[in-house]
């Protein structure tokens, strides 16, 4: 059934995907199958239009977790649920469960793309609040990790946020070497949606450095590759920095 419910959810059914799960979910339980109930509770989260709903599901996979000691598992649901408070505007949140997955991370050298990727928007955050030192820590072992596993969508996104904290640090031309690399690691192949995150940040660093031609050209480009993998909020983030 929980495989079942994955496949539904890949096949864009999320009321089927709903039922299957919540159907595991019961079967898990009855069967006292603690191992598997922490994936199936984060799937369930993850369907939640209402965020609540969706820390409600996070929290209850946490206490499993944390009582299995599934540490791997568990500090991406911490990530998890500091996007969701971050989401939804409560940064102090954000900052407590983004901190608890970073230190997990480094404790036990976890090594995964989600993870890293994670990573790096706890540093987006870091830099948010001008912890600007930890920022930097943070997104060296994002993108070491990204180095590691060979993944560009992780590594040129790790680098295009490292390009613009060196430039809010007044480092130019170490600002200038993450960014060209995050653009020849998100030209490498990076997942689409990756690609353009990389690239609006690429093209955030050329306007800052004041250079608006080939701030525009990345911005049109990630603008046509939004509009054909469908996610029209990348266009809109593209679209803030064309304004």
């Amino acid at each position: 059934m929980f495989n079942l419910g994955s496949t539904f959810r890949q096949l864009g059914q999320p009321d089927s995907a709903v039922l299957n799960y919540n159907q595991a979910l019961e079967a898990a339980k009855r069967i006292d199958f603690k191992e598997i109930l922490p994936y199936i509770l984060e799937n369930l989260a993850n369907m939640q239009i209402n965020q609540e709903e969706g820390i409600s599901y996070l929290l209850e996979a946490i206490a499993i977790d944390e009582a299995l000691g599934n540490n791997n598992h568990l500090a991406g649901l911490y990530e998890n649920l500091g996007t969701i408070y971050g989401n939804m505007g409560d940064t102090l949140q954000e900052g407590r469960y983004r901190e608890q997955s970073w230190q997990l991370v480094r404790t036990h050298q976890f090594v995964n793309r989600e993870l890293a990727i994670g990573l790096s928007d706890y540093g987006v955050y870091l830099i948010e609040v001008s912890r600007l030192e930890t920022a930097r820590e943070v997104l060296d072992y994002a993108l070491d990790m990204g180095k590691k596993m060979q993944d560009p969508s992780s590594t040129s996104y790790a680098l295009s946020i490292l390009g613009l904290l060196s430039l809010r640090q007044g480092a130019k031309e170490q600002g200038m070497g993450y960014l060209s690399e995050a653009e020849a690691q998100a030209r490498a192949g990076a997942d689409p949606g990756y690609f353009i995150y990389s690239l609006i940040n690429v093209a955030d660093g050329y306007i800052q450095l004041g250079q608006p031609q080939p701030a525009i050209g990345l911005l049109l480009e990630c603008q046509r590759t939004a509009d054909q993998i469908g996610l029209p909020h990348l266009r809109g983030d593209a679209a803030k920095l064309l304004a």
